[in-house]
């Protein structure tokens, strides 16, 4: 299992509705891995500092920051390449 980090409620907006979740190349895992749990921080609010979803990783793909999130252009990583992870059954922890 790996722990990613919902940085933005943009990234759990998407993990909900569009089910991927990404990570720089530079940055990423090196071991293969079938689940991803993700954490939310402190500024989360009342819901942060814990990891709240988890699921299981179906496809991995290498896409530029710029092809997924189109609307930041201007952002200082968008020609950088990322792991798209497509997930699969994204399942809320009862506490």
């Amino acid at each position: 299992m790996l722990v990613g980090v919902l940085k933005r409620k943009r990234d759990l907006d998407i993990l909900l509705r569009e089910r991927w979740y990404r990570m720089p190349v530079r940055r990423g895992p090196v071991r293969r891995f079938d689940y991803l749990a993700l954490y939310e921080p402190a500024w989360f609010g009342k819901s942060g500092k814990r990891i709240r979803y988890y699921a299981r990783a179906a496809a991995r793909e290498v896409v530029r920051r710029e092809r997924m999130l189109p609307d930041e252009p201007r952002h200082p990583r968008a020609q950088e390449a990322y792991w798209r992870v497509r997930l699969r059954g994204v399942q809320k922890l009862p506490r």
